[in-house]
């Protein structure tokens, strides 16, 4: 009785292990797809689009786009982590390193994240 017992035992623990490795498996080639839905966001992520919104509301209020990230009030803008780009009068680009070697950029002139 104990030996059934023990081998239901290992039975489900076995279950349990491949369980595991295969949910690793399964998350690795598609687990970029879960870090960048939209309800799983970074803190940057989120400083970004902060940052998306007062440029927006800067230009809204004021007209014209600011020069620097400065403008909006922020005296440590220069130094990152989220950058600013005024390209024209009309457009801009912000971004952010994601990883190295790699960067979320934004571009105002399409309204959307190109990773």
């Amino acid at each position: 009785m104990k030996a059934r017992r023990a081998i239901k035992l290992f039975a489900v623990l076995l279950v349990i292990v491949f369980g595991i490795l295969a949910a690793l498996i399964a998350y690795l080639p598609f687990g970029h797809l879960i870090i960048h839905h939209p309800f799983n966001k970074s803190d940057l992520e989120k400083k970004a689009d902060r940052v998306i919104i007062g440029v927006e509301l800067y230009r809204d209020k004021l007209g014209p786009l600011p020069n620097s990230l400065y403008e909006l009030g922020d005296s440590d803008a220069e130094k990152g982590p989220i950058y600013y780009e005024k390209k024209s009068e009309h457009d801009y680009i912000i971004w952010y390193g994601k990883e190295l070697g790699e960067s979320a950029i934004y571009s105002s002139k399409t309204k959307k994240w190109n990773d």
